[in-house]
Order: C-alpha cells, then structure tokens, then sequence
C-alpha cells in the first residue's frame, strides 16, 4: 500500500510538502534518489543490450541480435535508435515488410528533419527490396527534400528510378553522385548497377572495384561484381568474388543464386541445384521473384528430391 501512495505523491509532491517538515523532505527525496537509481539501471540495461545487439549483429546473429534489442526497447520505447537497429536487424534476414513497418514507428516518433529524412531513407530501401518501387520512390524524394545533404537518400532514390519509368533522371542523380562526393562507395555500388542493367558489364566491374577499394569488405559490390565477370566469361574471377560475398553476408539470396549460375557454366548442375535450393530458403521469391524457381525446375528436378 505504502508503494501505491508513494507513486501517488510524486505527481502530487510540489503541493503536499508545503506543510510537511524537512524530515518528510529528507525522506521523499531519499525515495525519488531510490526511483532515479532504479531508472538509471533501467536506462544502463538498455544500452548493455544494445551494445550487445551490436556484437551479435556483427557476428551474424541476426535471430539472435533482434531478440536482444527487443528486450532494449521493452525498457526504453521511445528511443529512436532502438527501431531503427531493429529494422536493420530485420533487413539482414530478408524481412523488409517487417522492417518497414518497425521504421514507420521510428519515423512517428523522430523529431528532427535529419534523422526523419535517414529513416525514409531505409523505409524506402525496403520497400525497393519487397518490389513496391513507388512507396520506395515517394519516400526518397521526400528524405532529399528534408535533407538535402543526405547522400544515401540521393543513392537509393537513383537506384529505384529505373523501376519507375524515369531512366535519365537514375543517371543524373548517379553521376552527379559520385562526381561530387568520390569517396562515397554507394554512389559508386548504384552506378555499377545501373551500368549491369544496360549490360556494360566492363564498366559495372570498374565501378565496383571503386566501391571495394572505398569499402574492402562491402558483400553486395563482390556479389554484383562476380555477375558482370560472370557475364564477361571470367569464371574465376566470378567465383572467388561470390563466394568472398557469401562469407560475410551468408543470408543474401541474391548470391546464391549467381553462385549457382557459376556452377551451371561449370557444368556442375548439382552444385548448381545445392545453391539454388539456398536461395529458396533464404526468401529469394520475395524479393528478386521466380527466376530461382524456373532455374530448378529446368535443372534440379532429380538432385533435390
């Protein structure tokens, strides 16, 4: 009963203690010392678990550093930071809708233009990833318009204007990118994807080597890499740059499914199958759409059964 009162009083405190004498103020504000302890605890507890969703992140955990976070954000709602680590912890997993929609709740609770702008920034590289390119198109415009500094924004808004319909403007914003900002290896990532998509692929593998030599352990530049030496007859090279990729992002579909296309040219179609069968697993479907399917109903029907 004693505590029930005593939550009472607090909001009550700046009216009752007129009357009381010092000793009551002494022993109200030995109680609220007590309340800011335990709320310091709490607060400290939730940085402990974030630091340590950091750590699994890092190893690869993702399961596991989601779970961790989550027990952050029981203990501080409203910390922005909290969503957001979530959403990326999401993403790594292939669970863009879920990480949308954790970053919807980021957004509502932000308050400033820069970290909004960031936010819809990765909303929209989600929903490119989940093939709603004009909620992805809408959200970028809208981040390069509260921030205009904002490079990822700029990056991702001329990834996705080629699933628009607006083929020139991807090449404006991509060129003038990198132009402008050399050292910013996804400016550099995006262009050699553009260059991919209109099958310049000796171009797409300079781009990315200066993606690599910017950032030395960046998966999707030696995943897209190895496509364009694929293209170009290097099986090599398209090989070792794939499985580079694997080994650091172990979850992405997209890799798997060149690696078995690498065992395929090597006439190697159970390796190839093994690969695809991954790809599956991993929620390629979702994301890229059936080009896994019909490889392995082509290729795969008597080595996955």
């Amino acid at each position: 009963m004693r505590n029930f009162l005593f939550v009472v009083f607090i909001f009550l405190a700046p009216m009752v203690l007129k009357g009381q004498d010092n000793s009551s103020k002494q022993d109200l504000q030995s109680e609220l010392a007590k309340l800011d302890s335990i709320l310091l605890k709490d607060n400290l507890r939730a940085k402990v678990y974030y630091k340590k969703f950091h750590y699994l992140f890092s190893l690869g955990k993702f399961k596991e550093a989601g779970m961790t976070l989550r027990k952050a954000i029981n203990l501080m709602p409203d910390s922005v930071i909290l969503y957001v680590g979530q959403a990326e912890a999401l993403s790594s997993v292939g669970g863009f809708r879920e990480s949308a929609k954790v970053l919807t709740v980021a957004y509502e609770k932000a308050v400033t233009d820069s970290v909004r702008s960031e936010i819809l920034t990765m909303r929209g590289g989600n929903k490119a990833n989940f093939m709603d390119y004009d909620g992805a198109y809408s959200d970028l415009v809208y981040a390069c318009r509260i921030d205009p500094k904002n490079l990822n924004a700029k990056s991702n808004l001329a990834a996705v204007c080629d699933e628009v319909g607006r083929p020139d403007e991807a090449w404006k914003h991509l060129k003038e990118l990198v132009k402008n900002n050399p050292e910013y290896f996804p400016g550099y990532l995006n262009l050699g994807f553009k260059y991919q998509k209109h099958d310049m692929h000796k171009e797409a593998i300079e781009c990315f080597d200066k993606a690599l030599r910017i950032s030395p352990k960046q998966p999707l530049a030696f995943s897209n890499r190895s496509f364009s030496k694929l293209e170009i007859g290097d099986l090599k090279g398209a090989m070792e740059d794939i499985e580079t990729s694997i080994s650091i992002y172990p979850t992405n579909s997209y890799a798997h499914m060149i690696k078995a296309k690498i065992f395929l040219k090597k006439k190697k179609k159970r390796k190839a199958c093994e690969a695809l069968d991954a790809a599956e697993k991993l929620g390629f479907k979702d994301r890229y759409g059936d080009e896994v399917e019909k490889l392995k109903g082509e290729y795969c029907e008597k080595y996955l059964q």
